[in-house]
């Protein structure tokens, strides 16, 4: 049985080899695109980092009422509930 070519290069000619596509360097994407991938970045770390600021002020009673048995409970029953549905997707 014989093998047709791609369709996508000319006859004799395929994609460049792995090893000559290795070591080329790390391309910048073009700045139309980097500038706003950037800015969706750190907006979202704001809400990490107030989080970060809000519990290194927190009083002891904060602490208290986040390590109390029914937070536990809750976070259970929402892992419970990610995997539950991810299951079911998959």
């Amino acid at each position: 049985m014989a093998v047709s070519p791609s369709p996508r290069f000319p006859k004799g000619r395929g994609p460049a080899p792995l090893a000559s596509r290795v070591g080329r360097g790390l391309a910048l994407p073009p700045p139309s695109l980097l500038a706003p991938a950037l800015l969706v970045g750190a907006a979202m770390l704001v809400p990490v980092a107030y989080l970060l600021v809000r519990s290194v002020g927190a009083s002891y009673e904060a602490w208290d009422l986040l390590f109390r048995l029914r937070t536990a409970a809750t976070l259970g029953r929402t892992a419970l509930l990610v995997v539950t549905v991810t299951g079911i997707s998959v």
